[in-house]
């Protein structure tokens, strides 16, 4: 008896999900202590709360998202809890839950534990996730997107193209932008699944169906000020440093990661199927989404660059994984004082820069700490990428053929 309690315990002490889900819990109290700060809406009074959900069921298109919104009218009605308190708890619901389905997504994709709870700290460790509340990010129904493309892209890789089809409907319900992703989705569904023709065009028809049928039930012209948003990002100096500093934090260090994960491995990864839907979807998405938010949106609103996602961090994983017996070598050959040195001088000179770049924000809290997370990851991009930067001048030496990892 002692000994299968014994065995069993250790199956759940050392179970697979044990680490995402205590990765998910440590990230959510750095959030909320992050977000419980200066700066942020969750500090702002009930008055305001009240007002701003008023806001969001009564503006259109925000009138039109229902899972934020009426979430909280039954969290109030049925349990009591103000406002700002179901959203909380709304949000950091949603939060480990993104985790974890990631982390399911990315195990999809055949990566190993590691790099899968690699991907997982760096989606929830983004600044649309982690700030969520920090003014200007206002995020609402986001989080039911990246939750429901995950979900979607996800059941397309285990081959239940249905079952993500209507995963993929209910992220365009609750956010419209989740469109953007059509082109992939349509994409990964007739590269991925061995299933009936007729089955993949309903599963590519649904989402357009139920959404053009729900948009002419609930259309409304939208507001004028929306054609002028490109102005108004960069109507001044002060607005083209946020929305300029706002799409440099949306990803970090993994804009350049991803971007060259594309041009170092594009051929490769093609062949793959699993692979080459993540290629094309961030081909596809991302300049749209670059476009769409600088044009249409409000820069300043983090979030907005942040549905690539999907397509953005596994890239990067990519490039880790293809490369990691040159950053195993590099550091080998800087082991100790030479590899901190680099890494003291990539932080630093990150965390120098980016006050000089963004010395001030119009429309953002925090501004110290918004500072100081680009600086981390401007030195993040430099530290990361000097391992490959040694590796091309190696390989473009003569005679260095030998040593080229294959």
């Amino acid at each position: 008896m002692i000994g299968r309690f014994v065995e069993r315990l250790k199956s759940v002490l050392f179970s697979e999900a044990i680490p995402p889900v205590l990765i998910s819990v440590v990230l959510a109290i750095v959030s909320y202590i992050i977000n419980s700060s200066e700066g942020s809406t969750l500090i702002q009074s009930d008055e305001v709360w009240d007002n701003r959900v008023a806001f969001y069921a009564d503006y259109y298109p925000m009138s039109c998202r229902y899972f934020t919104t009426y979430t909280m009218y039954f969290l109030k009605d049925v349990f009591g809890l103000k406002y700002v308190t179901g959203y909380v708890f709304l949000q950091y619901t949603l939060f480990i839950a993104l985790g974890l389905s990631f982390y399911k997504y990315l195990r999809a994709l055949e990566f190993s534990r590691i790099l899968s709870n690699l991907g997982l700290v760096l989606l929830l460790g983004s600044y649309s996730v982690l700030c969520f509340s920090v003014i200007p990010l206002y995020t609402w129904d986001d989080f039911w997107q990246y939750l429901f493309t995950i979900l979607a892209f996800l059941l397309i890789v285990k081959r239940q193209c249905l079952w993500a089809s209507i995963a993929f409907t209910l992220g365009i319900l609750a956010r419209e932008t989740t469109l953007f992703l059509y082109p992939a989705f349509l994409f990964a569904l007739f590269v991925l699944p061995k299933i009936d023709l007729k089955q993949k065009l309903a599963a590519a028809g649904l989402p357009l169906f139920v959404y053009g049928a729900f948009s002419l039930l609930t259309f409304e012209p939208p507001s004028p000020a929306r054609w002028h948003n490109f102005g108004k990002n960069f109507m001044n100096t002060g607005r083209s440093q946020n929305s300029v500093y706002s799409f440099l934090v949306s990803f970090g260090f993994l804009w350049a990661t991803a971007y060259t994960a594309m041009i170092a491995q594009g051929k490769s990864l093609i062949k793959d199927p699993k692979r080459s839907f993540v290629l094309w979807g961030a081909a596809f998405t991302v300049p749209v989404v670059i476009v769409a938010t600088f044009v249409l949106g409000l820069a300043r609103e983090t979030r907005l660059f942040f549905p690539p996602f999907i397509f953005v961090i596994p890239l990067t994983l990519w490039l880790f994984l293809r490369y990691r017996a040159d950053y195993i070598r590099f550091f080998r050959k800087l082991f100790g004082l030479p590899a901190l040195i680099l890494l003291t001088g990539s932080m630093s000179f990150g965390l120098w820069l980016a006050p000089i770049l963004f010395p001030e924000f119009e429309f953002r809290g925090q501004p110290v700490f918004a500072q100081k997370y680009l600086g981390v990851h401007i030195g993040l991009t430099l530290f990361l990428l000097a391992p490959l930067l040694g590796t091309l001048v190696r390989r473009s030496l003569p005679n260095d053929s030998a040593d080229e990892v294959k």
